[in-house]
């Protein structure tokens, strides 16, 4: 396997372990919760996403890397006024 692992430094500034080295990450939110169809998830769904638990987990994961080091793991190119709209 060839893995890829991300981690941030959290700012000084930070509530919780302020200039810490952590990976991101937390807890699901209801917003994670995507059906089968969505603009956001590929289609057709991959066999792995099609059980909603893994949905959201996945989603979830994605989403705290995006509010957390501001990197969003995606496949095509998401316009700006969306990427706008989630931060």
């Amino acid at each position: 396997f060839d893995y890829e692992i991300l981690f941030v430094k959290r700012r000084e500034a930070a509530r919780f372990m302020p200039g810490y080295h952590v990976f991101p990450g937390g807890i699901t939110e209801t917003s994670d919760e995507l059906p089968e169809k969505h603009p956001l998830l590929p289609s057709p769904l991959p066999n792995v996403l099609k059980e909603q638990r893994m949905r959201t987990l996945r989603f979830a994961a994605a989403r705290e890397v995006f509010e957390e080091s501001n990197v969003l793991l995606c496949d095509p190119i998401v316009p700006q006024e969306l990427l706008e709209k989630w931060r």
